[in-house]
């Protein structure tokens, strides 16, 4: 039973992990796609 609920709690805290960093991947790709069109967006200013 104990290693049953270990198995659990390890298999919940990887989704946990896992969807922390899709997050942060997801957050990060985003963060530098906008700063690219910001540069873009600044280059066509100048």
């Amino acid at each position: 039973m104990l290693i049953d609920q270990m198995i659990n709690f390890n298999g919940f805290h990887l989704q946990f992990i896992g969807g922390m960093f899709i997050l942060y991947t997801g957050a990060k790709k985003s963060f530098s796609d906008r700063s690219v069109n910001d540069v873009q967006t600044v280059k066509s200013l100048l």
